[in-house]
């Protein structure tokens, strides 16, 4: 802390700050200071090291070939040291941990460092290294930063925190009487967002997918004395759009991978499994902004503003055209009659509609379902429904029934309201013939009036009683 000269500290007490002070014992976590003379005093550490690296008295690892040497990664207060697993190299490692301690006045506790090595090594070479850096540890801890350790295969059980987390606060608001409303909201706000962190880096494998749906739904639906309830409508119903009669709740989780399959290397960590499984998605999603046109080729790159296929109909045939620039004249605009002789009238009417820049700016790549070109978990979220509905093609009493929906969405009533107004539009309500369908019932009488089958519209409208009780609220 010598070095720190010109930083003073104030504490502000009962509203009044008092007289400054200069640090002298050292930095705390949270101190404003604390990350930048961190970074300070961790460049010495890996100048030190580099050094060694140059002089060749550590050998430092390559992924694979052609790729850079690594001897050290810092982040944050951890450090990775890569080396051979040589004892002259361990000796050298345990030199400048030393110097650098000296230099800091920070001893390193060996009790807090683990030390892995390859599966080529020698038991012998892996306890002398170990009695030389005195490191007895032999595994990384089971998490880092609220990640599971990547180590090995990323299989159930190290994602079994998530299950633990939500199941308890299943278990807990369980206990309590909360409306459709209620449910939704802490279904959307908590239960949802338990994985999501975890969720950014790794491809959480199908059975624990299954296991979180699992437990969104059995407390989506409850239960009564530790025994789930009926469930009154498929789970894949519930999830989809608002305006095609779902119930608003989004699934996070796909737990087959029939939405965004990839072909992933046979190899690859799970880190980069997970950042294969979102680039696919994203690749449907991008489009090419024209500018000058250098940029974008002509039947590889997606660069026609369409809501799928986003590169040209038309097939290449003898054309050598390779770059839209080719496209445009020397004016700045589209060169009719160029598009009109070599891409097909759906082709070239989507060219020759585009809006381009009329400048010479570079083309640049945008999210093509957001009218700022910025790209939001939420159209994500849409454009992976759309293509696993694909298949299912819309007609216009489809588009007559989203409207319809969206008008019940739409209403300023109390969610719990709508919430139910969708369960009996979907026929997911408990009357007595969706209780006989399910068998748990084996007759199907209105018990109210005896007199019809109780279905969605007699209960709620043809009913006698029920028609006397909205004559009396009248």
């Amino acid at each position: 802390m010598s070095c720190v000269t010109t930083v003073r500290y104030a504490v502000k007490f009962n509203g009044t700050i008092l007289s400054t002070f200069a640090p002298s014992r050292g930095l705390c976590q949270g101190d404003p200071l604390s990350p930048f003379l961190f970074l300070l005093v961790a460049d010495g550490l890996s100048l030190l090291l580099e050094e060694k690296v140059r002089l060749g008295a550590i050998t430092p690892v390559k992924v694979c070939r052609g790729a850079p040497s690594i001897s050290h990664l810092l982040f944050a207060d951890n450090t990775l040291l890569f080396f051979k697993a040589k004892r002259e190299e361990a000796v050298v490692i345990k030199e400048v941990l030393e110097c650098y301690a000296d230099g800091t006045d920070q001893l390193i506790n060996p009790g807090k460092c683990s030390i892995m090595f390859g599966d080529i090594s020698d038991l012998s070479i892996r306890q002398e290294i170990s009695s030389v850096l005195q490191v007895a540890n032999s595994d990384f801890d089971d998490k880092y930063l609220g990640f599971p350790t990547p180590q090995g295969r990323m299989h159930k059980g190290k994602f079994q925190n998530l299950n633990e987390r939500i199941w308890k606060r299943t278990m807990l608001w369980g206990k309590k009487f909360l409306s459709a409303g209620g449910k939704e909201i802490l279904i959307k706000a908590v239960l949802q967002s338990i994985p999501v962190y975890v969720m950014s880096l790794f491809k959480l494998p199908g059975s624990v997918c299954n296991d979180l749906v699992k437990a969104i739904r059995n407390f989506w639906w409850g239960a009564d004395n530790g025994k789930r309830k009926t469930h009154w409508r498929s789970w894949d119903k519930l999830l989809t759009s608002k305006f095609c009669g779902g119930l608003v709740l989004k699934a996070k989780y796909y737990p087959n991978g029939s939405i965004i399959d990839t072909c992933f290397v046979g190899n690859a960590s799970p880190g980069w499994k997970g950042i294969e499984h979102g680039l696919e998605l994203l690749k449907k999603g991008i489009i090419w902004r024209v500018g000058n046109g250098r940029s974008i080729r002509i039947w590889r790159d997606p660069w026609l503003p369409r809501n799928f296929f986003r590169r040209p109909i038309t097939g290449k045939g003898t054309c050598r055209l390779k770059w839209v620039s080719d496209l445009i004249g020397s004016d700045g605009e589209w060169d009719a009659g160029r598009i009109n002789q070599y891409f097909l009238p759906i082709d070239a009417d989507a060219i020759l509609n585009l809006c381009k820049s009329r400048g010479q700016e570079d083309d640049f790549v945008a999210w093509h379902l957001d009218k700022w070109s910025c790209f939001s978990v939420r159209s994500a979220y849409h454009l992976a429904l759309s293509l696993k509905n694909m298949d299912q093609a819309e007609s216009s009493s489809d588009v007559n029934l989203r409207r319809s929906w969206g008008l019940l969405w739409k209403c300023n009533v109390p969610q719990k309201v709508k919430i139910f107004s969708g369960k009996a539009a979907n026929n997911c309500l408990a009357t007595s013939e969706n209780k006989k369908k399910r068998k748990l019932e084996q007759v199907d009488v209105c018990g109210i009036c005896g007199l019809e089958s109780e279905d969605i519209a007699h209960a709620l409208c043809c009913c006698p009683q029920a028609q006397s009780l909205r004559c009396g609220q009248q």
